[in-house]
C-alpha cells in the first residue's frame, strides 16, 4: 500500500467517518430513500438484490436494506466493513458484508445482482483508464440479466477549471459542542488529479480534537466515464444531474443485457 492508499485512508478514518454528517443515521435513511426512488424510476418497483461495491461505513447499503432491498456490501477497507456491520446491526438492517476491491469483484464476490452501486465519488480513487476499465468489467460481471449499474461522482467540470484549494468548512452545532468538517485539495501539475486531506475537528472541554486522513483522487470527466462504460459493454448509459436523479451528486446509470 502507498502512504495515501484508499484502504489505508478508509481504515484510518472508519471510526470517525460518520462525523462528516450532522446526523449519520438520518442521512442514511434519507439517502436510502433517494436511491430507492432512483432505482424504481429506472427498473420499476421490486425487491431487488443489490451489491454496494464501495460501501464505506454503509451509508447507502444500510439505507437500502431499511427500504427492503437484499443488500450485499463490500469495500476495500476491512475497518470500514467492521464499522458498517456494527451500524447495520444497531439499526436493525439485514445486510451481508465482505471485503473486496471493486476491480476484482469477479474474483472476490459470489453470485450476481439486479443492481450494482458505487456511490460517493469512490470511483475517483482509480487514477488510470486501465483501472477504471478493470473495475467496470468486474462490476458488469456481477450483474444479472437486465442489471443496473449506478455510480455517483463529484461534478468535476467546474473544479478542473477553477482548481479550488478546498471545501467550505461545515460547522455543526451539537448543543454544547461544535464539530467542523472540511477538506483541502492539492492539485497535481501533470494530470487532473488532486490529493485531499480530510479534517474533522471536535470541540472538547479543553479545546479541539482533530482527526485527519489523506488520499489521492482523479477528477473524472464525463466523457472518459461514458466511453469506458460503453467499451465495457454497458448500454443505455446516462449521466443524471441531481435535479434528475434526486441524489446530491451526478449519477451515471447503465444497463447490462
Amino acid at each position: 500500500m502507498t502512504a495515501d492508499s484508499p484502504q489505508e485512508f478508509y481504515d484510518g478514518f472508519a471510526e470517525d467517518y460518520h462525523l462528516i454528517y450532522p446526523d449519520w443515521q438520518s442521512s442514511t435513511r434519507r439517502q436510502g430513500g433517494e436511491v430507492r426512488n432512483l432505482i424504481t424510476s429506472i427498473k420499476g418497483p421490486g425487491a431487488f438484490s443489490v451489491l454496494d461495491c464501495s460501501c464505506g461505513i454503509g451509508t447507502q447499503a444500510v439505507g437500502l436494506a431499511l427500504e427492503g432491498y437484499a443488500v450485499h456490501a463490500t469495500d476495500v477497507s476491512p475497518r470500514a466493513i467492521e464499522r458498517a456491520a456494527a451500524s447495520a446491526k444497531a439499526l436493525g438492517a439485514e445486510v451481508t458484508f465482505g471485503t473486496a476491491d471493486f476491480r476484482h469483484l469477479d474474483e472476490q464476490v459470489d453470485g450476481t445482482f439486479d443492481v450494482v452501486l458505487s456511490f460517493d465519488n469512490s470511483l475517483a480513487h482509480l487514477l488510470t483508464d486501465a483501472d477504471l476499465a478493470q473495475a467496470f468489467a468486474a462490476m458488469k460481471s456481477k450483474l444479472g440479466p437486465d442489471g443496473l449499474l449506478l455510480i455517483s461522482l463529484r461534478d468535476y467540470e467546474a473544479m478542473v477549471k477553477e482548481k479550488p484549494e478546498g471545501s467550505v468548512p461545515r460547522v455543526m452545532d451539537l448543543g454544547d459542542r461544535k464539530r467542523i468538517y472540511f477538506q483541502t485539495w492539492q492539485w497535481h501539475d501533470d494530470a487532473p488529479v488532486y490529493t485531499t486531506d480530510f479534517y474533522v475537528l471536535k470541540e472538547s472541554g479543553t479545546g479541539w480534537d482533530v482527526t485527519t486522513g489523506r488520499t489521492t483522487l482523479r477528477a473524472l470527466d464525463k466523457e472518459t466515464v461514458l466511453r469506458l462504460l460503453e467499451e465495457a459493454g454497458f448500454t443505455d448509459i446516462a449521466w443524471l444531474l441531481p435535479h434528475e436523479s434526486g441524489y446530491h451528486q451526478p449519477v451515471v446509470s447503465a444497463r447490462s443485457l
